[in-house]
């Protein structure tokens, strides 16, 4: 979305930063309907879990919006990529870090809990990285 949008519109960074975070809550929305359809008996549970994945599509897609916005406003190409692969890299180990914690989780709650400690861990970093 960001990247069409800027060959039209000619969106701010911020702008286009703020675009990809919106596409990203659509698409955790979307993936979060459909997990919570696998267990409906625990959709509480579920639905806790969701919270740092949300907030992980978010920073992610809006990374990549951000990295557009750079293209767009400056021609900065390596802007771009750079922020593409981050975006890779942190959803890569969101991924593996999620799928250990539940393999090793002895009950769905606790699975959740350590998701929404994980998302506060990983939200409090993202923004010391985006303030510095």
């Amino acid at each position: 979305m960001p990247a069409l949008a800027g060959a039209r519109l000619k969106p701010t960074v911020a702008h286009l930063f703020l675009w990809g975070v919106a596409g990203g809550a659509g698409f955790a929305i979307v993936e979060g309907m459909l997990n919570a359809g696998l267990g409906v008996q625990d959709w509480a549970s579920v639905a806790l879990m969701r919270i740092g994945s949300s907030a992980m599509h978010c920073l992610t897609a809006g990374l990549t919006g951000w990295g557009w916005g750079k293209v767009w406003a400056q021609r900065r190409w390596l802007h771009l990529l750079l922020a593409y692969a981050l975006a890779v890299i942190t959803h890569g180990a969101w991924n593996s870090i999620s799928v250990g914690m539940i393999a090793f989780a002895e009950t769905l709650e606790q699975g959740a809990l350590q998701g929404v400690l994980m998302a506060t861990s990983f939200a409090s970093l993202a923004l010391l990285t985006l303030a510095s």
